[in-house]
């Protein structure tokens, strides 16, 4: 037994060796820091307030009509959702399916722009709006920055959004995300605009940032939900592991935040974005918390 121990303990302090020097041989040659590319998101020390779905308090998501009331409060990002209809159009819409919002059981690739535009949202409206394109949305909003999420894993989808963005591929006021690898390394392939990281790439992220190791990504952004109890102290905006991103590049954004007591934790970290449902209250507590010095803090 005495033995078997012994050797779990020699077994153990190899392992360790071996990693560590798997990592410093990695490393070498490799910058410590790294820049994040020029752009509007490059991290600058203000917490920048996202409306997530472009949503404020008495306003439907995902329509023209809520956007405008959050760039009225004052906002410094619209982040909206994106799929395709089965014409090929780029709309603006969040679920799987269209049940919540319009009573319909169908998705969105299953219709036509025509018969998605048809529907009124939300279900049983009185003043209803409708689902906008992607396109109707850039031309309604043309400086404002955005971040757009693909919502599914169609390649088609990405090269579409990338042409769409076309335009605005010099001025990099447009960030691109997607859960799925497929769609996201599809538009990475067609577009310079910088993106977030998918979910397989924030494992990757968070193992390097274990290790030690001085990784390089195809991301610019680690867009993560927040846990405050986390384990993981990439979930828990852990002040190390923020450093850390920022020396490799990345900016690291929160969704989605709700909570005033998530949201003053947040603003008095060096996070360098929150996702929310309520930006006026994101935006009072993040004047509330500014001071002198405050935009020096990453």
């Amino acid at each position: 037994m005495m033995w078997y121990g012994i050797g779990f303990l020699a077994l153990v302090i190899s392992t360790f060796v071996l990693t560590r020097f798997t990592v410093f041989a990695f490393n070498s040659g490799r910058a410590e820091i790294r820049s994040f590319p020029e752009s509007f998101f490059r991290p600058s020390g203000e917490r920048l307030i996202f409306a997530h779905r472009g949503l404020t308090r008495n306003t439907v998501e995902n329509t023209l009509s809520s956007f405008q009331a959050s760039l009225d409060l004052g906002v410094d990002v619209l982040e909206t959702d994106v799929q395709l209809t089965s014409d090929g159009v780029v709309v603006i819409f969040h679920d799987d399916t269209l049940e919540r919002m319009a009573g319909r059981s169908e998705s969105i690739p299953a219709l036509t722009l025509k018969e998605v535009q048809s529907l009124p949202i939300p279900a049983g409206c009185q003043e209803c709006e409708r689902i906008p394109t992607l396109e109707e949305f850039l031309g309604r909003f043309p400086g404002t920055p955005v971040n757009i999420e693909l919502k599914n894993e169609s390649k088609e989808l990405a090269r579409e959004v990338a042409r769409l963005l076309a335009p605005r591929q010099d001025r990099k006021d447009v960030i691109v995300g997607s859960a799925h690898k497929e769609a996201i390394q599809e538009f990475r392939r067609q577009s310079s605009l910088p993106t977030s990281a998918n979910t397989g790439e924030v494992i990757h992220a968070s193992i390097c940032y274990l290790l030690e190791a001085r990784c390089e990504f195809d991301f610019q952004a680690l867009q993560l939900p927040f846990r405050p109890g986390s384990v993981l102290p990439a979930l828990r905006a852990d002040a190390e592991f923020l450093e850390w991103a920022h020396r490799r590049g990345l900016r690291v954004d929160y969704w989605t935040i709700n909570e005033e007591e998530d949201m003053k934790t947040l603003l008095g970290l060096p996070v360098d974005g929150i996702m929310t449902d309520i930006p006026s209250l994101a935006l009072k507590l993040r004047t509330a918390n500014a001071g002198p010095g405050a935009g020096n803090q990453l």
